[in-house]
């Protein structure tokens, strides 16, 4: 089973590993089951490594773009 604290060492830059541990804990602190968690987090993570930016260098343009690549190439419904 995957969960939150599984993904948060899969990642060697210091700012995501940070982030993932962030979300984490704050998800946790809103009750949140683990596998809700390790999702959130596998999103997330799937994201930036997507977009190749920092947290604070992210647009809308990269999260439509994000979202456009998930929809044309996942297979997910809509």
């Amino acid at each position: 089973m995957i969960t939150g604290s599984n993904l948060v060492g899969r990642y060697e830059s210091v700012w995501l590993r940070e982030l993932a541990k962030k979300t984490e804990s704050t998800l946790k602190l809103k009750g949140y089951s683990s596998l809700t968690i390790g999702a959130y987090i596998s999103h997330t993570l799937k994201f930036f490594e997507f977009i190749k930016k920092q947290p604070d260098q992210v647009t809308n343009e990269h999260i439509e773009e994000y979202l456009l690549y998930i929809l044309e190439n996942k297979k997910v419904s809509s």
